[in-house]
């Protein structure tokens, strides 16, 4: 939404009659364009890309104001004396210039980006290997890995409750279940695919029936890029808001959902209520 109306705006204002505040305008769109490729996906080919881009805007800016400035000083100079002078920025010079400045933002940058905190799997490739290895967040963890996980401080995934329940100390997210042991990995089997619930029109995909809406509790999670592909929730989850076309549920009553690779956000509405002890089977 927010890129469909960046682009929209530049669109309209590159159609109409522009002046030097429309330009910075126009600038400063290309450079939100710029920062919204980068939320997509971060790789090598994206650095060279945005080094590429910020010295061509450098270039740019410093023409930019060179023409602007040497329009002041020429109607000042003609009011003055009445006669018509030259002045700008020379071609040689202007590159010279844009890598100078180039280079000045990197080394000042450098040390800002390692100086700043980061939420985990921000960096180049974030995307593609994701940070599931170090947290034991996958399908599969090596023996021996337990050790980083319990001293991993990276982060996995943020969750926003609608409501405090009652009781903190039971709560845990359900995602996935190693049940393979080889001797020298944990895994999950792929066991099979009992339902598969779709979108139909609506933004949430029904998942079971809601039964009474005093005991649903709304949970936001904000995912990093993990290679699992489980739909965290709280048991029982009735309805799922994502962005996905649909949603697979195994026979251990387990969710999926399309890998991505990417941060994801998406919403669960869990009901929290008990059966009474009588109606449980003995």
């Amino acid at each position: 939404m927010l890129a469909r109306l960046i682009l929209s705006l530049t669109a309209i204002k590159l159609l109409q009659r522009k002046s030097d505040r429309d330009w910075i305008f126009l600038y400063v769109m290309a450079f939100f364009q710029v920062l919204l490729a980068a939320g997509m996906s971060i790789s090598a080919l994206y650095l060279a890309s945005l080094v590429a881009f910020v010295f061509v805007m450098l270039s740019t800016i410093v023409v930019f104001e060179a023409r602007k400035t040497a329009a002041s000083i020429e109607e000042l100079e003609n009011f003055r004396h009445g006669s018509l002078t030259k002045s700008g920025v020379s071609a040689r010079r202007l590159p010279v210039i844009a890598a100078t400045l180039l280079a000045a933002i990197i080394i000042i940058a450098i040390p800002t980006f390692f100086f700043l905190p980061r939420v985990g799997g921000a960096g180049i490739g974030a995307g593609e290997g994701g940070v599931s290895t170090a947290t034991g967040f996958s399908d599969t963890v090596r023996l021996g890995n337990f050790g980083r996980i319990t001293q991993s401080d990276e982060v996995v995934m943020r969750v926003r409750l609608d409501a405090m329940p009652e009781d903190i100390s039971e709560m845990k997210w359900r995602g996935i279940a190693l049940d393979i042991f080889d001797n020298q990995s944990w895994r999950r089997s792929r066991p099979a695919l009992r339902n598969v619930f779709e979108r139909r029109g609506a933004d949430v995909i029904q998942l079971d029936s809601a039964g009474n809406r005093e005991t649903l509790l709304l949970q936001t999670f904000y995912v990093e890029p993990i290679d699992a592909t489980a739909l965290f929730n709280l048991p029982r989850a009735v309805a799922v808001q994502a962005p996905v076309p649909f949603v697979h549920r195994d026979v251990q009553d387990s969710f999926f959902f399309q890998r991505s690779g990417e941060r994801k956000s998406y919403r669960v509405f869990s009901n929290l209520s008990r059966p009474h002890p009588d109606v449980l089977p003995n």
